[in-house]
C-alpha cells in the first residue's frame, strides 16, 4: 500500500460526505459530488548523518467539491478531523504525523461548484 492510499483509505474510514468518492489528481467527468480529489505537491526527505532516515514528509492537497459552499465546508470539517494530527499504521504504512498546513476557498468558475483546497504535510516512514 501507498501512502496516497493510505491517506485514501483513513478517509474512507471517517465515513466522510465523500464516502468512496475520493480521487487521485482530479475528478472524474460528470462526477457525484461531494468528492474529493488528491495530489502530493512534494517529498521533501529526511536526512541524517549516516544518509537516509527512511522519514519522508511530503505536502499533499486534499481539494473538497461540493454543489454548495455549505456542503464543502462540512466536508472540509471532516477531512480536518479525519486527517489533523492523525498517527498510525494503514496497511503496512507507518504514517508518524499529520498536520493541515492550509485552507483555501475557490469557486471553479465553468461549473460553479466550490472547491477547497487543504494542504497537508504527512510525516511517514518510507
Amino acid at each position: 500500500m501507498t501512502i496516497e492510499e493510505a491517506l485514501r483509505q483513513i478517509l474512507i474510514d471517517a465515513r466522510t460526505a465523500a464516502e468512496e468518492r475520493i480521487y487521485p489528481l482530479r475528478l472524474p467527468p460528470d462526477p457525484q459530488l461531494p468528492a474529493i480529489a488528491y495530489a502530493r505537491i512534494s517529498t521533501p526527505r529526511v536526512r541524517c548523518l549516516t544518509g537516509y532516515s527512511h522519514l519522508a514528509m511530503p505536502r499533499f492537497q486534499f481539494t473538497v467539491w461540493a454543489v454548495t459552499y455549505g456542503e464543502a465546508k462540512a466536508l472540509v470539517d471532516e477531512v480536518i478531523t479525519a486527517l489533523d494530527c492523525y498517527s498510525g499504521t494503514v496497511d503496512s504504512v507507518v504514517i508518524q504525523a499529520s498536520h493541515i498546513d492550509n485552507e483555501v476557498s475557490m469557486i471553479e468558475p465553468t461549473t460553479g461548484f466550490f472547491g477547497m483546497p487543504l494542504d497537508f504535510i504527512v510525516a511517514h516512514t518510507e
